[in-house]
């Protein structure tokens, strides 16, 4: 069986997101929960063989919520919460970088913001939905996309979707009831493109696609 890369968002994905933008609570580690499901997916696609690189866009560092340094340690808390239960991530990944014209069009115009980057800036190719985050994960790894026989993003946002097809594989939609009205932002006849409802479903959903492509 070839390398399969799944790609995971991080908040709403894997942990709740508490009035958005986790991780500007001071209390951010007492109120960190993982959605339920969570442990018990990553645990089966581990169990597959599965290659798990999470990739979060982080803006709230630019946009001056929390210090750049708070991402690493949310990613090092989950990671040791995931350890306790077997579950294994192989690659943790964050964006923090704005572009400058989305930046000025959401009233961000400090100049001297060094995470606010000119539009053709390549640091930008690491914000989803681009996939240079899946890129620096797996070469974290000592591998290369082109490694991977199929490819695979879940998340909880269309964005998270696109991610999935940029890369050449499937996206795969958590609706979580968040009334997003997200079925109406996914094209139900395309096969990469699919909607779930809890993370543990996404994971069967992967391995039931990866098993049909050997029997």
């Amino acid at each position: 069986m070839g390398k399969v890369l799944v790609g995971l968002d991080r908040d709403d994905t894997i942990n709740l997101n508490p009035d958005e933008d986790y991780g500007k609570q001071k209390n951010w580690k007492k109120i960190l929960r993982i959605h339920p499901t969570v442990i018990e997916g990553i645990k089966l696609l581990n169990e597959n063989g599965c290659i798990i690189v999470v990739a979060s866009n982080q803006s709230g560092v630019a946009r001056g919520l929390f210090p750049f340094e708070r991402q690493w340690q949310i990613n090092t808390e989950i990671d040791k919460i995931f350890n306790q239960y077997g579950a294994k991530v192989h690659s943790w990944q964050y964006c923090p970088f704005y572009g400058r014209s989305y930046a000025k069009s959401k009233g961000l115009i400090d100049e001297k913001n060094p995470w606010i980057l000119d539009d053709d800036d390549p640091m930008l190719d690491l914000r989803k939905p681009a996939i240079g985050m899946l890129k620096k994960g797996v070469e974290e790894l000592g591998l290369a996309l082109e490694d991977f026989y199929k490819c695979f993003f879940v998340g909880d946002n269309i964005t998270d979707v696109q991610t999935g097809l940029n890369a050449g594989g499937v996206g795969i939609l958590i609706d979580m009831e968040k009334n997003y009205s997200h079925v109406q932002l996914i094209n139900q006849k395309d096969p990469r493109q699919k909607l779930v409802k809890t993370f543990d479903q996404a994971a069967k959903l992967i391995v039931s696609i990866i098993q049909e492509d050997f029997e």
